[in-house]
């Protein structure tokens, strides 16, 4: 989470706003087809292996390479 501490209101605003334009492109586009999107690139990790903001912050991004595209998008929460 920390990687936010440095993001201010405007730069969150325009992130939104690009966000919701590549949904809108993502729902259009997709709209008819049905697509599986890949699981986790790792098994679940050992609690000790989290520890610190930097070992949380590699394994959580490696975690959720795979499904980034469909989380960026809230593909799966389209009907």
């Amino acid at each position: 989470m920390a990687p936010a501490d440095d993001v201010t209101a405007i730069e969150y605003a325009r992130t939104l706003i690009t966000r919701a334009a590549l949904i809108a492109e993502a729902t259009r586009s997709f709209s008819d087809i049905t697509a599986i999107m890949p699981s986790v690139a790792i098994i679940a990790p050992k609690l000790k292996e989290l520890r610190g903001d930097a070992a949380y912050d590699r394994i959580n991004l490696l975690a959720l390479r795979n499904t980034r595209f469909g989380y960026q998008i809230d593909r799966w929460l389209s009907p």
